[in-house]
């Protein structure tokens, strides 16, 4: 699809054209039902093209190209100005994560694989439980104007163990995700199980500020809820806000969160980011303060700043500055010995819908997804219906207790559980 793209452009053009081309399989698997499966192959192509310094931008399923470049050369006419370039061909980082097992697994294969976990644990006590495994061949191409032609392929391979486990409550799910054919169902398997036992207790709806252990998966949404922080910092045309905090200490001084957008075998590694702009190790936050931000080209452009390799974009949609593979680093205690330490408090497993609100500067509110009362340093039943609030920083940084040793790999990123003095429950 995207060969002798040049004779479809005029000399006067710039353009840039991103593809992708995903290949995969997926099987879900419930208790005395027969396997389900899909197979999917979805081919697409953004493209965006500058014309009379007017930005036009359109997409196309397919091989449908030229009509897509033409629909990107109308909608330029009307178009915004155009305030970003494309990069010209640069040395490229070398990243490992594509692995043929993974590329060549069949459904067939990955049935059999699911069957004997379920096999081999427990979860038939467990009603309405359900396990899926999903493979994603990815190849992602950059070709513009200044000679820039970059492909590089990945794979994915996620499980999910999930059930929804009494009424009220958070469906309990249990996930993980590598490039590789590594992943061990047991270790899965055995979390959500006591998850579940642990659920089958009394619910309980604490009404004040209590202090609180996140796991690593909640640990990391609020690494996600920093990263709409930057963005939005970064895309507001007229502030200085981002040259205010830069260098200034936000957060704990022993709090480090990198963006390691290059590491081999990590899912959502690559040699470039989704505008052909290299990735690199990034230090977010060093010592508690914030040494860097993420960049697009249209936000860098706008801040004066150089692109960090930080674009995200599916083929049908604009590109936006996003983390590839955050990771906050670990500290010195286990969660266990976290957990003991709590007379009474709570255990968050997992935060949904966690946003920024306009009550003050990097005041946040969430939904407690899956969450347990602590008492005695033991969790004590669930509690369900329950929102939370805070302060990204101040929970990060004055609040923050202590972080665990070890952090543990997700979808988009690493972090290990944490405890903090306070979390506000609110209604």
């Amino acid at each position: 699809m995207l060969s002798n793209l040049a004779s479809h452009f005029a000399m006067n053009e710039r353009w840039e054209v991103f593809g992708t081309d995903i290949e995969g399989a997926r099987v879900e698997m419930r208790e005395g039902r027969p396997p389900e499966t899909d197979v999917r192959d979805v081919k697409g192509a953004g493209v965006r093209l500058i014309a009379n310094n007017a930005l036009g931008t359109s997409s196309c399923t397919g091989g449908d190209l030229p009509a897509a470049i033409r629909e990107a050369r109308r909608a330029a006419q009307c178009g915004r100005p155009a305030i970003i370039d494309f990069p010209a061909p640069q040395v490229l980082p070398a990243v490992r994560n594509f692995d043929s097992k993974v590329a060549a697994l069949t459904t067939a294969e990955l049935t059999e694989w699911l069957a004997e976990g379920f096999k081999a644990s427990r979860l038939a006590g467990v009603s309405n439980v359900a396990a899926t495994a999903q493979t994603q061949s990815i190849c992602r191409r950059i070709v513009n104007h200044k000679g820039v032609c970059a492909t590089h392929r990945s794979t994915i391979l996620t499980v999910s163990i999930w059930a929804n486990i009494g009424d009220g409550f958070e469906m309990l799910r249990e996930s993980e995700t590598s490039c590789r054919f590594d992943i061990d169902l047991g270790p899965i398997l055995g979390r959500f199980l006591k998850r579940c036992r642990l659920c089958l207790g009394t619910a309980s709806r604490p009404e004040k500020a209590m202090p609180a252990v996140l796991s690593e998966k909640a640990a990391l949404s609020l690494v996600d809820l920093l990263e709409k922080t930057l963005v939005s910092v970064v895309n507001a045309p007229h502030t200085t806000l981002l040259d205010e905090l830069r260098g200034q200490p936000l957060l704990r001084n022993d709090v480090r969160i990198v963006d390691a957008g290059a590491a081999d075998w990590l899912p959502g590694s690559s040699p470039f980011d989704d505008e052909g702009v290299p990735r690199r190790l990034l230090n977010i936050i060093e010592n508690g303060c914030l040494k860097s931000s993420i960049f697009d080209l249209r936000s860098a452009r706008l801040k004066n700043e150089e692109p960090t390799g930080s674009a995200a974009r599916r083929f049908d949609s604009a590109p936006a500055p996003q983390f590839s593979n955050p990771a906050l680093q670990p500290g010195h205690d286990s969660e266990k010995d976290m957990l003991a330490s709590l007379r009474d408090g709570l255990f968050i497993e997992q935060l949904k819908n966690i946003r920024l609100t306009s009550e003050g500067c990097f005041e946040f509110r969430a939904e407690i997804g899956a969450g347990f009362r602590v008492r005695n340093g033991r969790c004590a039943g669930p509690v369900r219906a329950l929102n939370v609030a805070g302060n990204l920083f101040r929970l990060l940084g004055d609040d923050l207790v202590t972080m665990g040793t070890k952090a543990r790999r997700l979808l988009r990123g690493s972090a290990p559980p944490i405890m903090v003095k306070e979390f506000y429950v609110c209604n």
